[in-house]
């Protein structure tokens, strides 16, 4: 994790629930802040890289290392609330997935 030593953690922080995802996190966190939208943490990053307002999408790299830093928790803590956590069950093994051949009359075959 390379975090510029500039960036600190928010002064209000909220702790993660069980199962919630990053954007709730965020804006919770946004509310005990007392700012408007989660649009104001994300300017808080912008600077690391853009930042998409579904923040559940994020992969591992320098903008969760930051926002992990302002919250106070860990870039892989964050990354378990996106998306990604749900990768294992989304994936099949090769083995497992049986291609069935059409007709090779239509697109779809």
């Amino acid at each position: 994790m390379n975090v510029s030593a500039s960036v600190t953690a928010l002064p209000a922080r909220v702790v993660p629930l069980p199962g919630e995802s990053l954007v709730s996190l965020m804006r919770r966190t946004a509310a005990a802040m007392g700012y408007a939208g989660p649009h104001r943490l994300r300017a808080l990053i912008v600077d690391v890289g853009k930042v998409q307002a579904n923040v559940n999408v994020l992969r591992p790299g320098p903008v969760p290392d930051v926002l992990a830093t302002l919250l106070r928790q860990s870039p892989g803590m964050l990354l378990t609330m996106s998306v990604h956590r749900f990768a294992p069950t989304l994936v099949f093994a090769g083995d497992r997935v049986k291609r069935r051949i059409g007709d090779g009359r239509s697109c779809l075959s």
